[in-house]
């Protein structure tokens, strides 16, 4: 663990400095102790009509490193005024992320300095400013560091999402939270309560839901608002048993109209939950999406995370689905599976391809804090940055095989290799609700346990967000606080 010491002659510059040395060694110790460990100083800096320019220095170790940043593009006139001191964060983040690549040797993170989760906000930022696509690019290699592969998955993301993006205000999102499953899985840091624990809980658990759902579809009503994307996620919904999974989705169109061109998608994660009848009661509620995520088609690989199914169970799952007739497949991968090699991704994916989703979703493991194994992490033969970088190439090769192309990506903390992830779609299968939970553009009420709301205000952009108990338990003791709060906050936004 390497120590610094972080000095900084630019007022309020500091705290950036230190965090974007934290973000390229998460592992460093800041320090105050003029004695010990390696120095880190922004030493000059100089903004005019010229530009802007700074001088960082790393020493420690019987050597001196400096850098030098001279950037005349910040001085842009398309950039509004009240943005400088955000061009300045960041342009100072870029000489520290070139210079600590310089003294450590160390290769850089394929996204330079965005350590945000949705870099393809960044492009539509700098598109509404008036760039064009060539001129984002550029800036996006020059001035915030991503390498050019990244740049080009950025542009070509972006591109596909735009269309999706220019909804009328009066459309909103409705995500459901079914917040249990048959077992919780080593890596999982999402809402999710075994059955063998928590399913005394279940009937309490869809009473309350029923009524927020209710309460909410007539507030909907009530204020014209119209619904054109429903996503049943969790959690497992499809885990619930047979007659209340039925009763759910025998409500849900009941309470929301979704057009014939909406999404209404049902998470089937865990394959061994879906059986032929639940496949027909899905298609029977008007669903058009199921997700079954196999993560890897290796069972030594599904033991060791946690997932209690086999390669066997993904294919009689994937064969429910399409005897049920439902239009669109995904199918969700882990790039970076404990004990896994690229050898081991290329043999998933051809299994994939035999399947055939509409779909592919290629995640790149992330341990968070939530997760069982996050504090025992070292007991498990993670694959290299390398090698997990090859798997997801190969992953995004064989989905342009497939005549898939990228329609959204995102980033989380802890990711590995500094990575992403990143979702494939054959042409006119994109899921709506995936990109607009990225790009932030629409209201989504988030109903059930764990659901998030996410309320945007048409004519700012700014969001409100309403948070629902993760916990089944706490979800139906406050189930009235809950329902008369979000009423509120959507009559208030839309009235």
């Amino acid at each position: 663990m390497a120590c610094y010491r972080v000095q900084c002659n630019i007022a309020g510059q500091e705290e950036n400095v230190r965090n974007m040395l934290l973000t390229f060694d998460p592992q460093a110790q800041i320090t105050a102790d003029a004695e010990q460990g390696f120095v880190f100083e922004v030493l000059t800096f100089e903004h005019g009509e010229r530009g802007f320019s700074a001088i960082g220095r790393f020493s420690g170790s019987d050597s001196v490193l400096e850098e030098r940043l001279i950037d005349c593009e910040i001085g842009d006139p398309r950039y509004p005024e009240a943005d400088l001191d955000r061009r300045i964060r960041e342009r100072i983040r870029l000489l520290c992320l070139r210079l600590m690549t310089r003294a450590t040797g160390q290769t850089a993170s394929p996204w330079g300095i965005l350590t945000g989760i949705r870099p393809t906000k960044m492009y539509f930022y700098l598109s509404a400013l008036g760039f064009s696509a060539d001129e984002i690019r550029e800036r996006l290699v020059a001035v915030y560091g991503l390498t050019p592969a990244k740049a080009d998955l950025v542009r070509a993301v972006a591109q596909v999402e735009k269309p999706f993006l220019n909804n009328p205000a009066d459309q909103v999102g409705i995500y459901i939270g079914i917040p249990f499953c048959p077992t919780r899985c080593h890596y999982c840091s999402f809402a999710s309560y075994p059955l063998s624990t928590h399913g005394h809980h279940v009937p309490r658990f869809l009473e309350a839901l029923a009524r927020e759902i209710q309460a909410v579809s007539a507030c909907l009503q009530s204020t014209g608002l119209k619904v054109n994307c429903l996503y049943v996620g969790g959690g497992t919904p499809t885990a619930l048993p047979d007659d209340a999974f039925e009763s759910l989705m025998h409500l849900l169109p009941q309470s929301f109209r979704i057009p014939a061109q909406g999404e209404f998608t049902i998470e089937a994660g865990r394959p061994d939950t879906i059986s032929p009848r639940k496949a027909m009661i899905i298609k029977a509620a008007g669903a058009n999406r199921v997700s079954v995520n196999p993560q890897t088609m290796h069972d030594k690989t599904l033991a060791i995370i946690g997932r209690g199914h086999t390669a066997a169970e993904v294919c009689r799952a994937v064969e429910c689905i399409r005897a049920a007739g439902i239009a669109t497949l995904n199918m969700d991968l882990i790039a970076g599976l404990p004990g896994e090699t690229r050898d081991d991704m290329a043999q998933t994916l051809a299994a994939i391809q035999k399947l055939a989703p509409e779909n592919l979703t290629v995640h790149t493991l992330a341990i968070k804090r939530a997760a069982q194994w996050r504090h025992n992490l070292a007991d498990y033969d993670l694959p290299s940055a390398d090698e997990t970088a090859a798997m997801v190439e190969l992953a995004a090769q064989v989905a342009s095989r497939m005549g898939m192309h990228p329609y959204y990506l995102y980033r989380q903390r802890f990711i590995l290799a500094n990575l992403e992830n990143l979702g494939f779609s054959l042409p006119g299968n994109e899921s709506p609700y995936n990109i607009q939970m990225i790009e932030e553009r629409q209201t989504v009420v988030g109903l059930g346990g764990g659901g998030v709301t996410r309320l945007v205000r048409p004519e700012s952009g700014k969001i409100e967000r309403l948070f629902n108990p993760k916990c089944p338990a706490t979800y139906v003791s406050r189930i009235e606080e809950i329902i008369s709060g979000k009423v509120k906050s959507i009559e208030s936004l839309f009235h």
